[in-house]
């Protein structure tokens, strides 16, 4: 999407998919690394962390993490 798909435009259920590449430093020890996420509010001077809520609407935290691995070779 290359940000063109403002998280203000996003629809419940909607599947979006917009790749990042990592850029991972040579020195990092070879393994499998988790990936976390977290959202910021901008209108916010502070940049506040944004809460995750679960489908039943619990707060699961302030980021989320991707099922998908990064592994350094």
């Amino acid at each position: 999407m290359n940000g063109g798909r403002p998280t203000q435009t996003w629809v419940q259920g909607e599947f979006l998919a917009d790749p990042y590449m990592l850029e991972i430093k040579s020195d990092v020890p070879k393994g499998k690394y988790k990936i976390l996420v977290g959202w910021y509010d901008a209108s916010d001077p502070a940049f506040a962390r944004l809460h995750v809520f679960d489908e039943s609407g619990k707060d699961v935290g302030d980021f989320v993490t991707l099922g998908q691995e990064a592994v350094v070779k």
